[in-house]
């Protein structure tokens, strides 16, 4: 692998839209970083209520507990998780062509990065 891309690959694996900012397309980067943020609050506001709805019962024996979990609708969830992984994998993905196709059309004005 070029040494130019793995650094964008890397990064794009770790933070949704970080690779996209190291190849200069920053618009597009925080564009998806933003929504990630979204989609990373939703969940965690989903699981928030979730568990407050939870903690709300009056009797918290085993059979209720395991009564409430299955019972809860899990589609907004499963949902949102699929949003996230679409937009992360969508994000690997540009990063790591966009970076490849920058180091074949670059000539010696480019600042390569090399890892050794």
């Amino acid at each position: 692998m070029k040494p130019y891309v793995l650094p964008t690959l890397c990064s794009g694996f770790v933070v949704p839209g970080l690779g996209q900012v190291l190849n200069g397309q920053i618009k597009k980067g925080l564009i998806i970083m933003a929504f990630v943020f979204v989609t990373v609050v939703a969940v965690t506001l989903k699981l928030a209520f979730m568990v407050n709805t939870f903690f709300e019962q009056r009797e918290l024996s085993p059979s209720t507990i395991q009564k409430f979990w299955r019972e809860q609708d899990y589609a907004i969830l499963l949902a949102l998780v699929v949003v996230f992984a679409i937009i992360w994998g969508y994000s690997v993905v540009d990063a790591f062509l966009t970076g490849r196709k920058q180091g074949r059309g670059a000539g010696s004005d480019r600042h390569e990065i090399v890892l050794h």
